[in-house]
């Protein structure tokens, strides 16, 4: 007989960490991309935002000025974050909406 307290509808919990499972398998490769506005400065991203890849084409060094070359890669890194954030909102809905179909 199961004992475990009931909130609301029936939790299939070994489904539950299949599915876990499955999204930290996939997080491994889950990595985004983002090009800065003028294209001089490429950026990766993976799910646990930590940076992968950093490119700066040469054509970034005609300008001395440090500070706006930092603000480039910060934003363009944030906007690469962004886009890890989305892939996984996508994963965990997916995850979630199996879980959902699976109580049914």
């Amino acid at each position: 007989m199961d004992t475990r307290p009931r909130v609301g509808p029936a939790v299939d919990y070994p489904r539950m960490r299949a599915g876990l499972l499955t999204l930290r398998e996939r997080l491994a490769d889950v990595r985004e991309t983002a090009e800065s506005d003028d294209g001089l400065i490429t950026v990766t991203v993976g799910a646990r935002n930590e940076l992968l890849g950093l490119e700066l084409d040469p054509r970034v060094f005609r300008t001395p000025d440090s500070a706006a070359l930092a603000a480039d890669i910060l934003g363009t890194t944030r906007r690469a974050a962004e886009q890890v954030r989305g892939r996984l909102h996508e994963l965990t809905r997916s995850l979630l909406a199996d879980q959902e179909g699976g109580r049914r």
